[in-house]
């Protein structure tokens, strides 16, 4: 399989009307990160996203896959195992002090936001509020590191959100992660949240029925993967206008399914749209805001 073609295969199955892809139904976060661990093995991010993407079957699960591929993108030194999540917001009420460097190099203070929290492995968190003073590598059973899982949210309420405390990380050159890459996180998460999420939409279109959808989307993908070999962060432009063609669908597939819920007992997939379609149109701010001073 190419890095040129390798992602049609994925998407085949869901192309052909007489095909019934498995659909797996993964209601706990573990229960996805075992299917994920399962049947995602693959040296190519796009195809990890998108394959993420056929493989959840609810919105919090689609963001997961595209997390953990951004995650790689922007630090692909780093030996990913498992889940990770890249831990920059702090507390701006100051009850909970960010992360600090002592001067004998110890790492001290809060971040107040993990995804999957309950299910990391490891997480990459930054020196300060950004990356200007670096970021470090922090395996989950380090002392040194505390996680606490909050209250179910109310946005992607299925995947488990939580905090992280640090007390006394010896930081040396070992575990501080090259950011070379790590600026464009901000590029890459909508642009792998678009790969998943293009996936999703191909099983939906079914579930929907809504073929005259497929075209649209496989030409998404085409587009995507042309700009994911070209590198997602060369192109802003190009980003911005695919990302305008995803949320366009991802409102009409929110749409669809509310209506065709009405009365049935798919109100589920629903109120996952009512409550998580949002995801879709999540960084349109942040993407204008960057075009505005590219």
């Amino acid at each position: 399989m190419t890095e040129n073609t390798g992602y049609q295969s994925l998407v085949a199955p869901w192309l052909q009307e007489t095909a019934t892809p498995a659909q797996p139904t993964c209601a706990t976060e573990q229960a996805f990160k075992e299917i994920w661990h399962d049947h995602i093995a693959t040296e190519s991010l796009f195809n990890l996203a998108l394959s993420g993407g056929l493989l959840a079957d609810r919105l919090s699960w689609v963001f997961i896959s595209a997390y953990q591929a951004a995650i790689r993108a922007c630090f692909p030194t780093v030996n990913h195992q498992g889940w990770g999540s890249f831990a920059v917001s702090e507390d701006k009420t100051g009850e909970f002090p960010g992360t600090h460097l002592s001067p004998d190099n110890q790492l001290s203070g809060n971040k107040s936001w993990l995804a999957a929290a309950q299910h990391l492995d490891y997480l990459l968190v930054t020196i300060g509020p950004d990356i200007r003073q670096g970021v470090v590598l922090i395996r989950r059973d380090d002392p040194a590191l505390d996680i606490t899982v909050k209250p179910r949210a109310r946005f992607l309420g299925d995947m488990s959100q939580g905090f992280a405390c640090v007390t006394g990380l010896q930081v040396t050159d070992s575990c501080r992660a090259d950011t070379t890459m790590a600026r464009h996180f901000g590029m890459a998460e909508p642009f792998f949240v678009m790969t998943a999420s293009s996936g999703y939409l191909l099983k939906e279109a079914r579930r929907l029925q809504l073929p005259e959808t497929v075209p649209q989307l496989e030409q998404l993908l085409a587009r995507l993967h042309a700009l994911y070999l070209q590198g997602f962060h060369t192109d802003l432009q190009q980003l911005a206008a695919l990302y305008e063609t995803s949320r366009g669908l991802g409102k009409q597939f929110a749409a669809a399914s509310i209506a065709a819920a009405e009365g049935t007992s798919a109100d589920h997939k629903a109120r996952d749209w009512q409550d998580n379609g949002s995801l879709m149109g999540l960084y349109k701010r942040s993407i204008e805001a960057r075009l505005s001073t590219d």
